[in-house]
């Protein structure tokens, strides 16, 4: 018998025929609607032209309504395979109104806050270097720096700010932008915790354009007022900086003391 009678193989090329004779229809009908009435046609593909280009910059910009709660942990975007910069960033977090002192005999600087105090939290664009210019996203929260818990509240943001507040383990406790056009400054309003809480840092990140982002940042320490400020060795804090390598130097004298000697 020939198999090409046979019913099974009729029947997939049947279906094979039909398929071809469908898309070949809806091309055809796709051919006459344009031809037919070229104003709806036209008004159509400028249609589809403006929903890819939208599509296409909310994507390179970045996520609009600011960064979602699973972003909170690690203040590390997920964009689809893109990975943070190495290099420093390029946009900071402003500490100037909190309490600053400078140390007369070794220039340290210090800076406190004082338990239950609202302060203004100033983001900014530095405008040197690359992707200096603006940043478009950015997430910032405190955090205490003896168990990285995330300590302090943000004041509700004002009607037209280009931010919103965002619940980090509690409620108020982050803030990020609500969209994704260029900044170069945002201030917030942070109520520092109760006292007790000692050293705390402000953890953050930063979004130039989707593919291009800083992570995982923190400010300097900011010490409690009134309080013994113990600072977690290996925190890459100034002080614990400083103890490390007046460490490391003591070592490197006492080892060529001893073999001067022996």
């Amino acid at each position: 018998m020939n198999s090409s009678c046979d019913p099974a193989n009729m029947a997939s090329t049947s279906a094979v025929v039909k398929g071809i004779k469908t898309r070949h229809t809806r091309r055809t009908t796709l051919y006459i609607f344009c031809a037919t009435t070229p104003v709806k046609c036209f008004t159509m593909k400028v249609l589809l032209s403006v929903i890819l280009v939208v599509a296409a910059v909310h994507t390179a910009s970045g996520r609009s309504g600011g960064a979602p709660i699973r972003a909170c942990v690690t203040l590390t975007p997920r964009h689809s395979g893109n990975v943070a910069q190495a290099t420093p960033s390029p946009h900071v977090v402003d500490l100037s109104d909190f309490n600053i002192t400078v140390d007369e005999d070794t220039g340290d600087t210090s800076i406190y806050y004082f338990p239950d105090t609202l302060y203004a939290v100033t983001l900014e664009a530095t405008g040197v270097g690359m992707f200096s210019d603006v940043f478009r996203g950015f997430l910032l929260q405190g955090r205490a720096y003896a168990d990285d818990s995330v300590v302090g509240t943000f004041v509700d943001a004002p009607v037209g700010a280009l931010y919103r507040l965002s619940s980090c383990e509690r409620n108020d406790s982050a803030v990020t932008h609500n969209s994704n056009i260029g900044k170069t400054n945002i201030t917030v309003y942070w109520m520092s915790p109760a006292s007790g809480t000692g050293p705390l840092y402000f953890g953050h990140a930063f979004v130039w354009r989707f593919e291009t982002f800083w992570a995982n940042l923190r400010t300097a320490p900011l010490l409690e007022a009134g309080s013994n400020n113990v600072l977690p060795m290996g925190n890459g804090s100034a002080a614990g900086i400083q103890a490390s390598t007046t460490c490391l130097m003591m070592i490197v004298l006492l080892t060529i003391v001893t073999a001067h000697i022996f």
